[in-house]
């Protein structure tokens, strides 16, 4: 069906899984639509991180504003000076080095490509009000602290490791579709569980159940647990499950999976998105952004847009 990579983003200080969208290519224009249409559950987020930027910044702009999206996380506490400092002395120590066989440590396109990231370090700093790491007090003799990353792209790429699991990509979409959610769904259990978990103990709650569980959720399916309370409060009981957890519908457009990148590869065609910031012009999409795409929209009606927001697609 021309499906080539999965798109999706989860919740760092969780681990949760927000969405997940097959889609026909790794270009943001393809997966524009499904973060436009899960903005208004990310309206609340106090930092925002991608691996792309700042490519696309003009489109995380136009979705969910600059307040939003205006610092990204790094990986190591250094200033942006001291970055590329390093980055030139990396360079001075490596860039005339050749090996025993005479051939050059770096290519010819080394010293461009290390140069051309310096205006791509303001990019990877830190939030100066962001939480990168939690404290989480060891068992172990020693007393140390362990100190857990809180950066959304760890917990992410653990799920990218189990989603190799969920569902063989020779099988039937719905059957795919189908073991992926279940995947996804039982992935973020164990995620909620453990975070809930964590903070119960740093809080000095006593948990009641064995240390072991806390890593390992007593119950996986939520939507069972759902029903089961159903059951007993139509029986005049009270909810068994006082902490079951069920996903709601926030938006009834908002699809997942092979859906999206059918609707995808069928919205490339007849919408298109605007060049400039990739935004998606579907007539679900248009009325969201920050500043409406008037101009773009009124374009793509009188038939003009198309043929330009194609090209842009294909280039």
């Amino acid at each position: 069906m021309g499906m080539k990579c999965f798109a999706d983003f989860n919740n760092g200080r969780t681990g949760e899984i927000g969405g997940i969208y097959a889609v026909p290519t790794t270009k943001l224009s393809n997966v524009s639509h499904g973060l436009t249409q899960a903005a208004p559950r990310l309206k609340n987020v106090s930092v925002l991180t991608t691996d792309t930027i700042p490519h696309g910044v003009q489109f995380w702009d136009a979705t969910l504003g600059k307040g939003c999206y205006d610092k990204w996380l790094r990986k190591e506490f250094h200033l942006a000076e001291k970055i590329i400092e390093n980055l030139n002395d990396w360079l001075k120590a490596w860039i005339d080095v050749s090996d025993n066989s005479d051939q050059k440590v770096c290519t010819y396109k080394t010293e461009d490509t290390t140069r051309e990231q310096f205006s791509k370090v303001p990019y990877v700093l830190d939030h100066e009000g962001a939480a990168t790491y939690r404290g989480v007090k060891s068992s172990a003799e020693h007393g140390l602290t362990e100190w857990r990353s809180s950066r959304a792209e760890s917990s992410l790429e653990k799920f990218h490791e189990l989603l190799a699991h969920f569902a063989n990509i020779g099988c039937k979409s719905e059957f795919a579709n189908a073991l992926i959610a279940r995947g996804t769904a039982e992935h973020n259990v164990g995620a909620r569980w453990r975070y809930d978990c964590m903070v119960q103990c740093q809080q000095g709650s006593r948990l009641p159940h064995p240390e072991y569980v806390d890593q390992t959720p007593i119950f996986m399916d939520h939507s069972l647990l759902d029903h089961l309370n159903q059951q007993s409060t139509s029986l005049g009981f009270d909810a068994l499950f006082k902490e079951c957890q069920v996903p709601e519908v926030g938006n009834e457009k908002e699809v997942f999976f092979s859906n999206y990148c059918t609707d995808q590869m069928e919205r490339n065609k007849q919408e298109g998105t605007v060049a400039s910031t990739k935004v998606c012009l579907c007539d679900d999409c248009k009325d969201k952004y920050k500043s409406p795409q008037t101009t773009s929209v009124a374009r793509r009606r009188s038939g003009i847009a198309r043929a330009v927001d194609r090209s842009t697609a294909a280039a």
